[in-house]
């Protein structure tokens, strides 16, 4: 796990809300990089959960 549920519980709604704001960079930068995709995936996925508990 490369952030403790500590981190996540801390800063987790402010990367929810920043990945708000870059959503169009972001879906940009998974389309260039294809081959990165199922780490893009993992944290979208991260994304999510946080989402559902708050």
């Amino acid at each position: 796990m490369l952030n403790s549920a500590f981190w996540v519980g801390l800063y987790g709604q402010l990367w929810i809300g920043a990945m708000g704001f870059w959503a169009d960079l972001a879906d940009e930068l998974m389309r260039l990089k294809l081959n990165k995709l199922p780490y893009f995936q993992q944290g979208l996925r991260a994304m999510t959960l946080i989402q559902s508990a708050l």
